[in-house]
């Protein structure tokens, strides 16, 4: 049913174009339009984008663009469709992962629902580029999914679901980076949705999870020379000082989602005396608390 009511809700999507980043990633973009061989995107960073050698590695997306337009060439709604079904796919994992979560029927439709039709979710399914963040999302959420499932399980089996997991999770990352969350969601879960019962066998298993999150950090350094990127528009402590502000944005964007761009929204700030960072950090210090 989440599935259903994703699709329906983003069918209007089909009647968009590309626009920004699109031209450099896809329309524009050699890689994509006439690719050297299908792993050529996890050899060669640069295909990325026609602009240069970027600091971005996400060769899953970037093969789905030369996949996409092998078959549906510059038709945009063709491609638009692929990003609709691949929210629908999101909204039906997260359905199945609240039902895992809470055993409770009604509460996980309610939470794939909203997950179906958050209007905050029209930027990665509107904007071809962003498709990086579905792929990615679709990734961790599997990769929760079968760790879950381990729980229940075994012997080789549980070690089938671990290393499922793990390869979930590293398809997420070369989608996009956000799928480094996984590990912390998993931690997450394991603090607050075991109803007090502590699992030897699950530390390590989040070491390894971990593991193949520090691999992940060292391929980057031995390709890009970097863990982050070259550019580096404002110092890395105002940086987290902007972080702080701009996660209650993003959570305003859910209930509220216009102007989806954080940037002109949030002002940059690098002092512990701007009354909007004290804000932001006692917020998220409460929350954390609670």
């Amino acid at each position: 049913m989440a599935f259903a009511l994703a699709f329906l809700a983003y069918l209007p999507a089909l009647q968009g174009s590309f626009h920004f980043d699109d031209f450099h990633h896809i329309v524009n973009n050699p890689a994509v339009r006439n690719p050297p061989g299908w792993f050529y995107f996890f050899t060669n960073p640069e295909s990325f984008s026609s602009l240069g050698k970027p600091t971005l590695f996400r060769p899953l997306t970037m093969l789905s663009f030369a996949l996409n337009r092998l078959v549906a060439e510059n038709q945009v709604s063709i491609w638009l469709l692929v990003n609709v079904l691949l929210h629908a796919l999101n909204a039906g994992l997260f359905f199945l992962l609240l039902l895992r979560w809470q055993k409770d029927y009604v509460l996980a439709l309610l939470g794939g629902a909203f997950f179906s039709v958050g209007a905050v979710l029209s930027q990665p399914v509107n904007y071809l580029s962003n498709r990086a963040t579905l792929l990615a999302t679709a990734f961790v959420l599997l990769g929760l999914l079968f760790d879950r499932a381990s729980l229940a399980a075994s012997g080789p089996g549980k070690l089938l679901r671990v290393a499922a997991a793990l390869v979930f999770f590293w398809l997420g990352l070369l989608s996009k980076e956000i799928a480094a969350v996984f590990p912390g969601l998993v931690l997450l879960e394991d603090l607050f949705l075991t109803q007090g019962k502590r699992d030897r066998s699950r530390f390590p298993i989040n070491a390894v999870y971990w593991l193949g999150f520090g691999l992940f950090l060292w391929m980057r350094w031995m390709m890009f020379d970097t863990l982050g990127s070259h550019l580096k528009p404002r110092p890395v402590p105002e940086n987290l000082l902007f972080q702080a502000k701009a996660v209650w944005v993003y959570l305003l964007n859910i209930f509220y989602p216009i102007h989806l761009v954080v940037l002109p929204q949030t002002s940059h700030s690098a002092s512990l005396h701007d009354f909007q960072i004290i804000l932001a950090l006692t917020a998220l210090v409460l929350v954390s608390v609670l």
